[in-house]
């Protein structure tokens, strides 16, 4: 099951790897710790919804950014199905 585009999947992974520290190099610190950046994203993702629904709503109401908002809900849906990828398949 492939839930991200190869760029996208791959840009996450090594964020990801970037922020894992040497003491959970085995085993099941690596997915936890994947799983904690996942879940970070996938909130500050739909904080930014929350934002920039508020910004459309005060400033852009004859030029609204739905556009902009959409994409944002795609990239939270991705993340979701990442983690439940993660979640369900990623074996020690």
């Amino acid at each position: 099951m492939n839930c991200m585009n190869k760029e996208v999947n791959c840009g996450v992974l090594l964020r990801v790897l970037k922020t894992i520290s040497p003491k959970d190099t085995e085993g099941e610190g690596i997915r936890q710790n994947i799983l904690r950046f996942l879940v970070f994203s996938h909130a500050s993702c739909d904080e930014t919804i929350n934002q920039l629904e508020m910004i459309n709503r005060l400033y852009f109401e004859d030029n609204p950014i739905d556009e902009l908002i959409q994409e944002f809900n795609n990239l939270g849906g991705e993340i979701n199905r990442y983690i439940q990828y993660v979640e369900n398949n990623w074996r020690t």
